[in-house]
């Protein structure tokens, strides 16, 4: 394979992994492995192990980010620890549930509603305090969102970097 079609067929990768980090799949570990795959392909030449070990980082914060900032939100909001550990488990459920509604794309918002959920009812089994219950679901709701805001943009992030490096 010559130069310029391994260089297109690893920005390729890179956007199909910036392409589904949305739906809840691990497209910042895609974009890692494609640009480990063209490292090793070419002999390490332009993609050297510290852009992998970079890449390595920004991955592993950006998923810890986007699984976190539910409970995150959910305490900001005054929520127990429980509402917390709930709005990570209802997102990763309700991520689950949802992708199987419209090619994957209901995992957004069935990731978004079960922080939701799983917050709001975590809350409302302690106090009974309904109004108390909806916000805490809702800063988990937000701070789940902004996760994944978070962790788009380190997958853009990624795929620049490596582009970048690439065509050297």
């Amino acid at each position: 394979m010559d130069a310029t079609a391994a260089y297109l067929l690893l920005v390729a990768a890179c956007l199909a992994g910036v392409l589904v980090t949305p739906i809840a799949l691990p497209g910042t570990l895609i974009i890692l492995l494609a640009a480990g795959v063209y490292a090793w392909a070419t002999g390490f030449a332009t993609v050297g192990w510290p852009l992998l070990w970079t890449l390595v980082a920004i991955a592993a914060a950006a998923e810890a980010a986007e699984w976190l900032t539910g409970a995150v939100g959910a305490r900001r909001a005054g929520g127990s620890r429980r509402a917390a550990w709930l709005a990570i488990a209802g997102a990763f459920v309700g991520g689950l549930l949802g992708a199987g509604v419209g090619f994957g794309l209901g995992a957004i918002p069935g990731a978004l509603l079960g922080a939701f959920a799983g917050a709001f009812l975590a809350e409302a089994s302690i106090e009974g305090d309904w109004d108390r219950a909806r916000r805490v679901g809702w800063g988990a709701l937000v701070g789940r969102a902004w996760g994944m805001a978070i962790k788009g943009a380190a997958a853009v992030a990624m795929t620049i970097l490596v582009a970048v490096a690439a065509w050297r």
